[in-house]
């Protein structure tokens, strides 16, 4: 999972270059300042769902959110005179959601597929919105051990 977080990570620096901070969610919005700059996506793995494949293997299909914050700084109301510079949050969206929905990395997870996008909250200083992705990916036994397989005995005739 790790790799699925540093991949996406890379992806939306390269790709979204108006976002200032990219990490892992640990819960940075939660504080009165929060040690981000703005805007802001922060990227977590919210649920996972395995199923068996057989001699070790689980298929794992994830969920992946993409939280983007940004501060409000211009108000929005129809008399504002720059009302058009308030929706720099719905750009941002857009631009994280080109560079995400169907990237994969081919080998780790498949294409991610944007599910869901609802508000978080919005206050007198930030707006928050999250974006939920799915993907699934392969997860190999990697633990020290043999895996006993049935084989069929080689019968030779002399």
């Amino acid at each position: 999972m790790k790799q699925i977080f540093l991949t996406i990570q890379t992806q939306l620096q390269s790709e979204v270059p108006e976002l200032k901070y990219i990490d892992k969610d640990w819960g940075q919005l939660k504080y009165d300042q929060p040690p981000v700059k703005f805007p802001c996506a922060l990227i977590d793995i919210t649920n996972v769902n395995y199923s068996q494949m057989g001699r070790g293997y689980q298929k794992a299909d994830a969920d992946i959110i993409i939280t983007i914050a940004n501060m409000k700084l211009i108000r929005s109301s129809a008399m504002a005179p720059s009302k058009i510079d308030s929706y720099d949050t719905i750009d941002i969206l857009e631009s994280v959601h080109q560079a995400l929905q169907l990237f994969a990395d081919g080998q780790k997870f498949q294409p991610l597929q944007r599910t869901n996008l609802k508000k978080i909250f919005n206050d007198k200083d930030a707006e928050v919105y999250a974006m939920l992705y799915k993907t699934s990916f392969i997860v190999e036994k990697t633990q020290p051990g043999k895996i006993t397989v049935q084989v069929s005995p080689i019968i030779s005739a002399k």
